[in-house]
């Protein structure tokens, strides 16, 4: 896809974490676009976390205001299982916006996801995008190691504790590594 479409999450945290810049790296040539729904949402946390600002502001990051017949029949079709009220609405924006580009979307929400998924839609996680950045030479497995507890210490939830990044994506198979030190000296996945 030549195009990633960003929920809140991945911005906000990799923003609060200061790695918005490797977040940019891994975009590449592609186009990175978020949705209004989720620029506000962005806006909303900028107060209490001026750091944000720097996700709304960044030149690499296109804004999009969805009104194609196409991107609002998407959205309402999104809505449908997703928004209450308010709640969820940039996740809906997210989807539609990459069902009608067409783009993959960049989302951690576990139930929308599976709505993407199973509408057709292309979707990805902060992971494994992550884990992808590895296989591509991007980033070493130390600095995404150091990157996904630094999103830990933002309070993103991830699958596992500081530390464990490795053990984790080698255990669910997004890395294909036979050894790696864990740091106390044993060997796992042999």
């Amino acid at each position: 896809m030549d195009a990633l479409v960003f929920d809140t999450g991945p911005l906000r945290h990799f923003a609060q974490a200061d790695w918005l810049g490797i977040l940019e790296e891994i975009v590449g040539e592609r186009r990175a676009v978020i949705p209004m729904a989720v620029l506000a949402e962005l806006e909303s946390t900028s107060h209490r976390f001026p750091e944000v600002a720097d996700a709304v502001n960044a030149p690499w990051v296109d804004h999009h205001q969805l009104h194609s017949y196409e991107e609002m029949s998407a959205l309402a079709a999104f809505s449908e299982p997703l928004v209450s009220g308010r709640k969820n609405l940039g996740e809906a924006e997210v989807l539609a916006l990459a069902a009608t580009l067409p783009a993959e979307a960049v989302i951690d929400d576990s139930a929308a996801f599976e709505v993407g998924k199973r509408a057709g839609v292309e979707c990805t996680q902060t992971l494994p995008l992550l884990c992808d950045a590895i296989q591509r030479g991007l980033l070493s497995l130390d600095q995404v190691s150091d990157i996904a507890d630094d999103l830990i210490m933002t309070d993103y939830r991830l699958p596992f504790e500081p530390g464990q990044f490795a053990r984790w994506a080698t255990e669910v198979g997004y890395l294909a590594m036979p050894h790696y030190d864990t740091g106390a000296g044993d060997a796992v996945g042999s």
